[in-house]
């Protein structure tokens, strides 16, 4: 939660106020929790809030003080623990999920699910599932194909055209071995990006890291058209015309970087900025890292990035996903963060939607948040995670 000012109980709700950030750049949340039988806090209600010094519960109200403001809740309202419209377990660990043409394609451990979800408010069911050898580590879905970045096993390129009979129809792990001090070394390909014909990829990690790409335009028989080494670990891509972007978070890495992809991969430059997962959107590169929060960056010159504005917050940042002048990070804390971006210099954290287990991933639409959460695939109607804003 940040720096934790002030608690207060009462009968089996416990209140408390916190505050993240540093310098300029604080944020203030108001946080409501569920009193278990056995003493475990559930997060029910989180909300942006004024400072506040003091914290008391009476007759049915919150209040927060400062020394310059007074600011009342009713205590009604600070409980919004619902079910979710519409929940979907799977068998194995959820991981990644995208949804195109009212069907969710999530990636489950070594599964890739097709889930209808064209009217979540019903009943969302699987329509077919097509198992890979290992761990699908990322996942982009372009015209028709679902491309993943498939561990050892190298690029993987699943037909879903019929989302009831998935079917894989091409794969490459040319790239996966490396021999190293005259024996062989197996690495996982651990990111993928895809673009027109061609399909961008991250194998290896520090110090042994390459970025390949792969002529896809016959997604039955991906070829290896470049492969270079890389100087740092990536685990996140995006393409953007002939640029490539890349972020890593680590003990070795802490940066964003830019990296010519034309031809043979060639770094061009590196920006000092904590980071671990990127989401491309039109103009603008949104971020968040090993520290969560969330950072936006203008690419209008593709290759000379400029961090617009970013504000902190608390946990493990897994993904980000954007609808709209709305942002919405998949925080491993348990929660979906709700960011309000009209203005892309500063980004301001308005909400956190509690959703239990470890939030791997998120998929946002103006009418619905999908979120996968280790159990299974977690859908909400997205006015409901908007109501922050109001």
């Amino acid at each position: 939660m940040g720096f934790i000012t002030e608690i207060a109980v009462h009968e089996q709700t416990l209140y408390a106020t916190a505050s993240t950030g540093s310098g300029s750049d604080f944020s203030y949340m108001l946080v409501s929790f569920e009193i278990g039988t056995d003493g475990k806090l559930q997060v029910i209600d989180s909300r942006s809030s004024p400072v506040a010094f003091h914290l008391q519960y009476e007759d049915g109200r919150v209040y927060l003080a400062s020394s310059l403001q007074l600011t009342a809740y009713d205590a009604d309202a600070l409980n919004n623990k619902t079910d979710h419209l519409a929940f979907v377990a799977t068998d194995k660990s959820a991981n990644l999920v995208e949804v195109v043409d009212g069907v969710a394609y999530v990636a489950n451990d070594t599964e890739l699910l097709a889930i209808d979800v064209a009217d979540p408010a019903g009943a969302p069911a699987i329509l077919d599932g097509v198992d890979v050898i290992d761990w699908i580590n990322d996942m982009q879905i372009v015209d028709g194909y679902a491309y993943l970045a498939n561990a050892t096993e190298g690029i993987k390129i699943v037909d879903i055209s019929d989302p009831a009979d998935l079917r894989i129809v091409g794969s490459n792990a040319e790239l996966i071995r490396l021999e190293v001090d005259g024996q062989e070394v197996v690495r996982e390909m651990v990111a993928i990006a895809v673009q027109d014909s061609t399909a961008y990829t991250v194998i290896g990690g520090f110090p042994d890291v390459t970025i390949g790409v792969f002529d896809v335009a016959d997604q039955t028989a991906p070829s290896v058209v470049h492969d270079a080494p890389y100087p740092f670990p990536l685990e996140d891509i995006a393409i953007n015309g002939t640029t490539l972007y890349g972020v890593a978070t680590g003990p070795e890495s802490r940066a964003f970087y830019t990296i010519a992809a034309e031809n043979g991969p060639e770094h061009l430059a590196t920006m000092d900025l904590l980071a671990r997962a990127l989401e491309l959107e039109g103009s603008y590169v949104y971020t968040t890292s090993d520290t969560a929060g969330l950072s936006i960056l203008n690419v209008a010159d593709a290759r000379d990035p400029v961090l617009f504005g970013g504000t902190l917050s608390l946990g493990i940042g897994n993904a980000v996903s954007v609808a709209g002048d709305v942002a919405y990070v998949a925080n491993e804390f348990g929660m979906v963060e709700v960011y309000d971006i009209l203005d892309k210099t500063h980004p301001t954290l308005v909400g956190q939607y509690p959703i239990s287990g470890v939030v791997k991933d998120v998929f946002a639409t103006d009418e619905y948040v999908y979120a996968v959460n280790g159990f299974g695939l977690v859908i909400e109607p997205a006015v409901h995670l908007h109501s922050a804003l109001q």
